[in-house]
């Protein structure tokens, strides 16, 4: 049985899985607001001056995060664990902003064997998780750049400040898996560990015979030869680094029917037929929020559910992560679960938060198009959940630590904040909006001033203070009257 927990705790990451009576169970899965940053990172090159890439893009929570001085535009990974001993390559397409004398990949623990910068060594440096590359030639700014990373080891799993559960790549005996959300990615592959940076990644994996491999996006091919098979995983559309992920071991993959996207899901083999049932709602589920966000942004969509004690939801892009026994609770309690995933992929994977510490962007917007979906079903109101929240005098969901960045205020005050504004403005002018925040920002990143400015533009001023005085006033204001 999944471990339950009380939504007044912190949560690991992604949604919390509650007990089977509580549909208040979701919360998921760390300064000032920076400016825009649009689906590709923009920058003016200036060719005069070589320098050294940052080590870190200023996150407010995470200030050492990511690296600043050019931009990522693919991940190439081969990872074989057919083996011993986890090996990998990686090759990174990227752009300079400027030339570059210096550059910084994240990367946590490993053995780097070598690097190479457009096919000549590089030298290669160790400080913490910084990977510093110092390439035989100046990096150009402009032309793609290619970066090759060869290294090996166990990859381990490190702290997660806003929780208990270890982030990174996770070892078991029936498998592997990922849990990088916010700044595990790095564990088990060299990135630009930053949602500011997407790219798009292609995955090809070699596992012993007996297992398989699952992850983001389409699978390209499958080849097997002698005791192993190599699966190759590819995504069309930019992806953060936070929400890409990898499981293998012995699954059942099972696709819907011919649907655009294709819906699959991956279930312990000996198990699939049990859990599958559970998952029955996913195609009306991705219709009904279409209807509502616009397209779906992705090729694929679906739920791999792994055989550990998981204790939350993970929206990994195109592949949420769950644990299996929590797809046996009762089917309200699981679709509740399996709402906010499913909205993340439009808010929080298409549209990433800027910075972690405009983290309501991505959890208040799944967790209020959980309760819609809940309300609808007959479930908790929101304005049952409006007094619940006033009862626990949650604090703004923009005032966010390190340490409580998943915290249960940013889920359902950031939740309100929506509904209140949806109250104001009436269904048909929140839909359009939320529709024009996905197509404003989608494959990029954006900030709670990004999206203040959206509502005053398109609903004037009083709505945008309305917005402001839940997002940032000390006490909780009252839920507006009006339903839509």
């Amino acid at each position: 049985m999944a471990v339950v927990l009380a939504c007044s705790l912190v949560a690991s990451s992604c949604s919390l899985l509650g007990s089977d009576d509580d549909e208040n169970a979701t919360s998921d899965n760390a300064n000032p607001t920076p400016t825009t940053v649009a689906p590709t990172t923009t920058t003016t090159i200036d060719v005069a001056n070589p320098r050294a890439g940052g080590d870190g893009v200023g996150d407010p929570l995470f200030p050492g995060l990511g690296n600043t001085g050019y931009d990522v535009q693919h991940y190439d990974i081969a990872i074989d664990l057919s083996g011993d001993e986890f090996r990998a390559e990686a090759n990174l397409e990227l752009i300079a902003d400027a030339p570059l004398t210096q550059f910084n990949l994240d990367l946590v623990g490993m053995v780097v064997d070598h690097v190479f910068v457009d096919g000549v060594e590089a030298v290669v440096e160790r400080n913490g998780r910084e990977l510093i590359v110092s390439p035989a030639a100046t990096v150009p700014a402009g032309p793609i750049i290619s970066v090759k990373v060869e290294y090996r080891g166990t990859p381990e799993p490190i702290d997660d400040p806003a929780g208990p559960t270890p982030l990174g790549w996770r070892t078991e005996a029936w498998g592997t898996y990922v849990v990088s959300q916010p700044l595990g990615a790095a564990t088990w592959f060299p990135a630009n560990d930053h949602p500011t940076d997407k790219a798009t990644f292609m995955f090809r994996v070699t596992v012993p015979e007996g297992q398989t491999a699952i992850g983001p996006g389409l699978l390209v091919s499958e080849t097997t030869t002698a005791t192993r098979t190599t699966y190759i995983w590819e995504t069309t559309e930019p992806m953060a680094t936070n929400v890409a992920s990898i499981v293998t071991g012995d699954f059942a993959v099972i696709t819907s029917g011919n649907t655009e996207p294709v819906i699959r899901h991956a279930l312990p083999t000996e198990r699939a037929n049990q859990l599958l049932p559970a998952l029955a709602s996913t195609n009306e589920m991705l219709e009904a929020f279409e209807e509502l966000f616009g397209s779906y942004p992705f090729e694929s969509y679906g739920v791999v559910a792994v055989p550990d004690d998981l204790a939350f939801a993970l929206e990994n892009q195109t592949l949420s992560l769950f644990d299996t026994e929590f797809l046996t609770l009762r089917r309200r309690t699981v679709e509740n679960v399996l709402a906010h995933e499913l909205a993340h992929q439009w808010f929080g994977n298409n549209v990433s938060p800027a910075t972690w510490a405009d983290i309501w962007l991505s959890e208040g917007f799944a967790t209020w198009a959980d309760h819609y979906w809940t309300e609808l079903d007959g479930g908790e109101t929101f304005d049952e959940r409006a007094a619940e929240a006033r009862s626990l005098n949650l604090r703004p969901p923009t005032d966010v630590r390190p340490s409580t960045m998943f915290d249960i205020t940013v889920y359902r005050r950031g939740a309100l904040t929506l509904e209140a504004l949806r109250r104001e403005v009436g269904n048909d002018r929140f839909f359009d909006l939320l529709q024009a925040w996905t197509v404003t920002f989608g494959g990029g990143s954006a900030s709670t001033n990004d999206f203040l400015e959206l509502v005053r533009s398109r609903e004037g001023v009083q709505a945008e203070q309305l917005v402001e005085s839940w997002l940032f006033d000390n006490t909780m204001p009252a839920l507006p009257t009006t339903t839509p």
